[in-house]
């Protein structure tokens, strides 16, 4: 008799969907505005033009002043970048660049807040939570750095 294994299924989503997703689960949520930055380069009018920095994050945008709700300190606002990475066919995840790496260390240093992404989820509403959780985690520490939160 022949035995045969089951292929397990596996969650997979390119760069260019979760980033859809990310911005989606934004789109509503004024208290951060989320702008999409693109690198490369391209010829336009026989010109090869160069736009954006290598490395910089695929989302920037700005948290208003924040309030915790543990403490209730009022944080003022922050820079956050956000790199989505994508997981292919094969359950493989995306990695960073070493000039993402850079970039995040750089947006670290000068106090903002990065965020290395990758989808477990295509529900927006559990997404932007799930965002915001980490959000929340970066800008108030002491807080949410204690057990349990």
């Amino acid at each position: 008799m022949k035995t045969t294994t089951a292929k397990k299924k596996v969650f997979t989503m390119s760069e260019k969907v979760f980033l859809k997703y990310i911005k989606d689960a934004f789109e509503y949520d004024d208290r951060l505005v989320l702008h999409r930055r693109n690198v490369g380069a391209r010829k336009i009018d026989g010109r090869f033009v160069r736009f954006g920095e290598p490395g910089q994050a695929d989302l920037s945008g700005t948290v208003s002043k924040w309030q915790c709700p543990y403490c209730g300190r009022t944080h003022e606002g922050k820079t956050v970048e956000m790199e989505a990475k994508g997981i292919d066919k094969n359950g493989n995840r995306g990695k960073q660049s070493p000039a993402q790496k850079k970039w995040q260390a750089e947006v670290e240093r000068n106090n903002g807040i990065y965020l290395l992404l990758y989808p477990v989820e295509t529900d927006p509403i559990g997404l932007r939570t799930r965002i915001w959780r980490l959000i929340d985690r970066k800008m108030c520490p002491e807080c949410f750095g204690r057990e349990g939160r």
